[in-house]
């Protein structure tokens, strides 16, 4: 009983999209916005949605663990997602639309003949892209619209805006793209050819140097910005670190959970860190 409400727990992609909404709220929460349930609810539920599109738009004709339990949060969650999202205004609106299409056209059947999984390296761009885009963006978005702009770290007098969004952007989009490394490793043994992964494409071992490489530039990057404290600094190093651990060992630990649970948790412990450094 226990094991299948785990089992059902990730892969209804429930994991995932609460630690989405730890790595939203690192984000926010590092740049001086603190986000509201009505933005964590939208994350959250949104996450979940284009997760499980991706994982089981193909399937819905054919019959897999927990199908109808999962096409039934997915539902809940549509439509917890478009109230939230709604409640947020136009610009927020527009944003979700814009992740949403990446992770639709990455779900979809074809795209010029071929889905986005089939294009090289894109997949992970993807994944990344619509990770830090809707952390980035999204508080500022809010901010924009509201009294907080004064005091925020977003605030394009401070430092211009090629830095508070193109740096954040790239930073986490680095981070996010390392840390889906152990993933495509794991799923090596599932991937047909076709896919070109990173390590159908470069082997494992460079996959892992790969991914350590970009963490090594994301670590640079944090150094050298200026917008988080010290102690901020430290946990974020801490994590790189930890994500730097769990890509050595990707191809170490066999068991599916060890990417699908632990090094999806990684967000979470950095949020655990975060709160219990501020707070």
């Amino acid at each position: 009983m226990v094991h299948d409400l785990f089992d059902f727990y990730l892969r209804s992609s429930l994991h995932v999209s609460l630690c989405y909404i730890a790595f939203f709220a690192v984000v926010a929460l590092s740049a001086g916005f603190e986000p509201t349930i009505w933005e964590l609810l939208a994350v959250g539920t949104s996450t979940l949605v284009g997760y499980n599109l991706a994982k089981y738009v193909h399937l819905l004709q054919r019959s897999f663990r927990f199908r109808r339990w999962i096409i039934a949060l997915t539902m809940v969650c549509v439509v917890v997602a478009l109230v939230a999202v709604v409640e947020m205004g136009i610009n927020a609106i527009a944003l979700f639309l814009v992740c949403g299409l990446l992770t639709s056209l990455y779900a979809l059947p074809e795209i010029l003949g071929r889905s986005f999984r089939q294009i090289p390296i894109l997949k992970l761009l993807t994944i990344g892209l619509c990770w830090s885009l809707m952390a980035v963006l999204l508080p500022e978005i809010i901010i924009e619209n509201s009294e907080l702009l004064e005091n925020s770290v977003f605030r394009k007098e401070n430092f211009g805006m090629p830095i508070v969004l193109v740096l954040p952007i790239l930073k986490y989009t680095l981070f996010v793209i390392a840390l889906c490394i152990p993933f495509e490793i794991r799923d090596l043994k599932y991937d047909a050819s076709e896919l070109r992964t990173l390590p159908q494409l470069i082997g494992i071992r460079a996959s892992e140097y790969t991914g350590i490489f970009l963490l090594l530039i994301v670590a640079g990057i944090d150094i050298w910005q200026f917008e988080v404290t010290q102690y901020d600094s430290v946990i974020a190093l801490v994590i790189y670190a930890l994500t730097a651990l769990a890509i050595a060992f990707s191809n170490k630990f066999k068991s599916d959970y060890y990417a699908s649970f632990w090094v999806e948790s990684i967000p979470a412990i950095w949020l655990g860190l975060w709160c219990a450094v501020n707070y």
